[in-house]
C-alpha cells in the first residue's frame, strides 16, 4: 500500500535524522531556528511567562492517569510530563525506531521507564483506549489525512480528555505564498553580508523535495486547526507565531546567530518583529498551541 510505503520512507528518514542531530530528546542542529535562545526566550513570553508544558498543565483538569503521545519521536515533552508526576502513564507511538529507543533510554535515566509503553508503527492501528490526554507535538503536520487522525484521537479520548498539539500549521509542504516569500526575501536582500549565507537571494524549500525526502513531511499543515475546530467544541489556540523567522533562517548564517552578539541582537529583533507581525495581521501565524476538550456527553446526532 502506497500509505505504508510514504511510511517506511519517513520512519527511515526520521531514523537518520534522529541518530545524528538528537541529544537528550532535542535537536541540535544550528539550523532549527526553534533551537535558538532567542527563540525559546521569545516563546516564553508568548506564553505568559510559562513554558510549554505549564501552559498544558494549567488547562488540565487535573492529574493523568494514562495518556498517548502520538508520533512521539525522541518522546521529551511526554517524559517530560511522566517526570512532573502530571501524567502517570504514556503509551508512546513514533514509526521511527531510533526515535523510540532514545525515549527509552531516556525513560530509563530518569527512573520512569515503567510507565511507558513503546509502540513502533501507525498511529492509526492503536487500539481503542480511554485516554485523558492525546499529545501531538510537531507530528500532526506529518498526518497523511489530518481529518482522519484527528477523528481517531477524539475516539480515543474520554469524556472531557484533552487533545494537545504543538503544531505547524502553516502552508503544505512549506510551499509559501508569494505575498509571504517576497516580503522576507526583501528583508533578506537588506541584510549585512556577515549575517546571511552566500546567496544573493533568499534559498526557499521546493515543496517537490520536501515530500521526496520525507513523504509525510506537511501534507496537511493546512487543515490542522479546521479539522480540530470540526471535532472539538471547545478549542484554544496559543499563536507562537514563526512565519518570519521559519522562511528567513533558510538561508542566514546560523553560526553568526549563535556566536556573535550582532548575531544574536538579530535572532532577537526577528523574533520581535515576527510578533508584532502577526498581531497585525501582516504574516500570519505558522506555528501554534492547539488545546481541545472532548465534550462531558457524546454530541446528539440529530
Amino acid at each position: 500500500m502506497e500509505h505504508n510505503g510514504d511510511l517506511a520512507q519517513a520512519a527511515a528518514f526520521w531514523d537518520d535524522i534522529t541518530a545524528g542531530h538528537f541529544q537528550d530528546g532535542v535537536y541540535m542542529r544550528r539550523e532549527e531556528w526553534q533551537t535558538h535562545p532567542a527563540t525559546i526566550a521569545q516563546r516564553r513570553r508568548l506564553l505568559g511567562d510559562r513554558g510549554t508544558a505549564e501552559w498544558l498543565v494549567e488547562r488540565l483538569p487535573g492529574r493523568v492517569d494514562r495518556a498517548l503521545g502520538a508520533g512521539c519521536g525522541t518522546a521529551k515533552f511526554e517524559i517530560d510530563l511522566l517526570e512532573s508526576g502530571v501524567v502517570q502513564h504514556f503509551d508512546l507511538f513514533d514509526v521511527s525506531s531510533t526515535s523510540l529507543a532514545l525515549a527509552t533510554a531516556r525513560a530509563e535515566k530518569l527512573g520512569v521507564a515503567d510507565r511507558i509503553t513503546v509502540h513502533c508503527g501507525d498511529l492509526l492501528a492503536a487500539p481503542a483506549s480511554d485516554y485523558g490526554l492525546v499529545t501531538f507535538v510537531n507530528s500532526l503536520h506529518h498526518a497523511l489525512d489530518v481529518a482522519t487522525t484527528v477523528g481517531f484521537a477524539h475516539e480515543l479520548l474520554r469524556p472531557e480528555g484533552v487533545l494537545f498539539a504543538d503544531e505547524y500549521i502553516g502552508p503544505r509542504r512549506f510551499g509559501y505564498p508569494p505575498e509571504h516569500a517576497n516580503l522576507v526575501k526583501a528583508l533578506y536582500r537588506a541584510l549585512a553580508p556577515e549575517l546571511r549565507c552566500q546567496w544573493p537571494e533568499l534559498p526557499q524549500p521546493d515543496p517537490i523535495d520536501v515530500a521526496a525526502a520525507d513523504p509525510t513531511e506537511a501534507v496537511q499543515s493546512d487543515l490542522i486547526v479546521d479539522a480540530v475546530r470540526a471535532r472539538f467544541d471547545d478549542m484554544e489556540l496559543a499563536p507562537i507565531y514563526g512565519a518570519l523567522p521559519f522562511i528567513l533562517w533558510w538561508g542566514l548564517d546560523h553560526d553568526a546567530l549563535w556566536d556573535t552578539q550582532p548575531g544574536r541582537d538579530f535572532a532577537e529583533f526577528v523574533l520581535t518583529l515576527d510578533t508584532l507581525m502577526g498581531e497585525s495581521g501582516a504574516l500570519p501565524p505558522y506555528f501554534s498551541l492547539i488545546l481541545a476538550r472532548r465534550a462531558r456527553t457524546p454530541l446528539s446526532s440529530t
